[in-house]
């Protein structure tokens, strides 16, 4: 995947069929993204619902990260 954004410079002297070409290309790369994102997403809910579940069977944890927590070195939370 290239990371750069395409110009009407760059499109204008395109043909019709060079044009389809790349709309289907970027429509495909569009589709990998959303599913390499909804993948994603999943694996942050599994890795987040086993921490909970770390969290409430062990108090020793949870309060390590609750002093972690108001000291602000905790990462972002999801979900």
């Amino acid at each position: 995947m290239q990371s750069h954004f395409l110009t009407a410079n760059e499109t204008e002297h395109r043909s019709e069929e060079a044009l389809q070409s790349k709309f289907c290309e970027l429509r495909n790369e569009l589709f990998r993204a959303e599913s390499f994102r909804s993948m994603t997403l999943a694996k942050l809910q599994t890795v987040q619902t086993e921490l909970n579940l770390k969290r409430a069977r062990s108090p020793g944890l949870s309060a390590a990260c609750t002093s972690r927590r108001s000291r602000g070195r905790m990462g972002p939370r999801f979900g």
